[in-house]
């Protein structure tokens, strides 16, 4: 499993958290390719390290990409909320 220190992340959120950057920095590499596959997006709305305005018009990235942000819960939602995760996770690989 991937550890990341303090040190390491702090030079990463900081890019993040100016919503006018960090949209460069995340679209880089797949600038013009659009998600085939089903697709829903969890995204804590206390997240610290990515701000939520980083994901204004997501869902234009994917053929069915579904945006969900969750309020209550920060960057860690898998270990905030695995219920939530959970479930949607099975609504979403149950589709036909």
């Amino acid at each position: 499993m991937l550890q990341w220190s303090d040190t390491a992340s702090e030079p990463m959120a900081a890019g993040l958290q100016k919503p006018a950057r960090a949209p460069q920095i995340l679209r880089r590499a797949f600038e013009g390719q659009r998600l085939q596959a089903p697709t829903q997006v969890l995204f804590g709305a206390n997240d610290f390290y990515i701000p939520v305005a980083v994901l204004e018009e997501i869902e234009a990235h994917g053929v069915d990409l579904t945006l969900e942000v969750v309020e209550g819960c920060s960057h860690w939602m898998p270990e905030e909320r695995p219920d939530l995760i959970t479930d949607r996770a099975r609504a979403l690989f149950g589709r036909q």
